[in-house]
């Protein structure tokens, strides 16, 4: 393009993070900065994303504290959820869930799923049941996933 704007950069970080391309998504944002364009939301979550869905925990926080502080991008309960599946992801449960307690925004449906889901796969069952009953007690999917 002979000249991308932060919709067009932010359609490829999305692009390569949902296919799977995570260090690409993270590089592409690096790229966009360089070429002098200021990330928003947007470009953050799919950051945020990518830096979850390959393990990064540190990278996850360091992005999160980056949009805020570098950018005065604020973030929303999708940003934190991006860091709590991190969290999750790596284990890291009680860190997991002092963020979802410490956030600024009420946690959301998605974000005791995750915590849900990680508790399951880590083994904390007690985190799980207590995440469970935050969820719509009339949608049986939670109740699913303890039994399984």
């Amino acid at each position: 393009m002979p000249c991308p704007n932060a919709v067009s950069w932010n359609g490829v970080i999305q692009a390569f993070a949902q296919n799977g391309n995570l260090r690409e998504a993270l590089e592409i944002l690096r790229e966009m900065c360089a070429e002098g364009l200021a990330p928003d939301g947007v470009s953050f979550i799919g950051a945020l994303a990518a830096c979850s869905y390959i393990g990064l925990v540190q990278g996850a926080k360091r992005c999160l504290c980056s949009m805020i502080v570098d950018f005065g991008v604020i973030p929303g309960v999708e940003h934190y959820h991006c860091v709590l599946d991190a969290l999750g992801r790596a284990g890291k449960l009680g860190d997991a869930e002092e963020l979802l307690r410490g956030m600024p925004h009420s946690p959301n449906d998605a974000t005791w799923t995750s915590l849900l889901g990680s508790s399951k796969i880590h083994c904390d069952p007690a985190r799980a049941a207590e995440a469970a009953r935050k969820l719509d007690p009339t949608n049986a999917a939670p109740y699913l996933m303890l039994a399984r």
